[in-house]
């Protein structure tokens, strides 16, 4: 017995653990709610990535403001928890999958104990990000054309709050 106890303090005690103990505002609020937190909200493309460790340091050029004080063209940069590996690009069909309306769903892995997702995005691609919102599943996703379902919700109601 007290060699298992041994053991299991010996591997616990060498691996590094990382936790959340204290999530962002952003993790767990829905897609209207997301959207009515964030500040800025853009349509970019990646141009540069360096990676510090876990994390990396994305440059994003705007190709579309679709919230707050941000100018097309500039370049705005964000340092993200790196995903390790690829991931594999998806757009839930242009999200008009169901499930991807759940509230803890993107395309973005999220493992246990971690305040945010692992961020990867592809050369070429185009995201729209929440770019003060980026601890939600759907922070970062993929956006193919102005007909994805997501695009088109998050400019409606980015339109309703204007008129308000």
């Amino acid at each position: 017995m007290f060699r298992l106890f041994l053991v299991l303090v010996l591997t616990l005690s060498t691996n590094p653990i990382f936790a959340c103990s204290i999530p962002y505002p952003e993790t767990a609020l829905g897609k209207s709610e997301l959207i009515a937190h964030a500040g800025s909200i853009a349509l970019v493309k990646p141009i540069h990535a360096e990676r510090m460790g876990r994390y990396t340091n994305w440059s994003f050029k705007i190709v579309e403001r679709l919230k707050g004080d941000l100018e097309e063209g500039t370049v705005v940069t964000v340092n993200l928890l790196a995903a390790g590996e690829a991931i594999r690009e998806m757009d839930f069909e242009r999200h008009e999958m169901p499930g991807f309306w759940d509230v803890f769903l993107g395309r973005l892995p999220w493992l246990p104990g971690e305040c945010t997702p692992r961020y990867e995005f592809e050369s070429g691609g185009t995201y729209m990000l929440f770019l003060d919102a980026m601890a939600n599943s759907a922070s970062a996703e993929r956006i193919n054309d102005k007909s994805d379902k997501w695009y088109r919700f998050v400019v409606d109601e980015v339109s309703k709050s204007n008129a308000q």
